[in-house]
């Protein structure tokens, strides 16, 4: 697979405005890393994975914005709409490189709860459902291959609850692949958990 990244791309620069929000360009085409990739660097060496430290990572969400996430891209995106609206995307690679990724995807109240969760552009061997959450109440998990398409899905929880989110690619660890907006500016996961509370209810 080819790695075409511009470190440009990862900077808040607005692209689209829709329903209110930003749409920001997560920057991350044809990438597969498979040596030591930190989650720092933008580009990331060809050819490297991620690394994550363990613990948790309690970050904030900007509320409103969106990231564009097309096939091509290898990663997962967290958004946050206001009012305890989120959804979570993922996608892998271009159809002509035939590659899939095993995503695996959870996504725990650490307050509040969630109320309801519904599927966008899953497949039928995609399993998407709720587990125990590790605070109480239930957790979203999705188990997902991904190839040169989107999958994801949307939940409502309580409004300005803080969501932990835990993500492994193909049964390792891949917090580096998991993109938001926290101050205008897209930011990568780098611990085993993040936490993600928003800026506004």
């Amino acid at each position: 697979m080819r790695f075409l990244p511009r470190p440009g791309r990862l900077l808040p620069s607005v692209v689209a405005f829709a329903l209110g929000g930003c749409v920001v360009d997560s920057g991350y085409h044809d990438g597969y890393y498979d040596d030591g990739y930190q989650g720092t660097d933008y580009p990331p060496p060809s050819g490297s994975t991620p690394i994550c430290s363990s613990g948790v990572d309690q970050r904030a969400i900007d509320t409103g914005q969106y990231l564009e996430l097309d096939p091509g891209y290898v990663g997962v995106t967290a958004e946050y709409f206001g009012e305890g609206a989120w959804r979570f995307a993922m996608a892998c690679d271009t159809p002509s490189s035939g590659a899939v990724c095993n995503y695996v995807l959870t996504v725990t109240p650490v307050d509040g709860s969630i109320a309801s969760y519904s599927a966008e552009g899953l497949e039928q061997n995609d399993l998407l459902g709720t587990v125990p959450g590790a605070y109480g109440g239930d957790a979203v998990h999705l188990d997902a291959l991904t190839s040169s398409d989107i999958d994801g899905f949307t939940l409502q929880a309580s409004p300005g609850s803080t969501l932990e989110v835990d993500v492994a690619l193909d049964g390792s660890c891949a917090s580096p692949y998991l993109f938001w907006v926290e101050n205008d500016t897209v930011m990568a996961g780098e611990r085993t958990l993040t936490d993600l509370q928003p800026s506004t209810p």
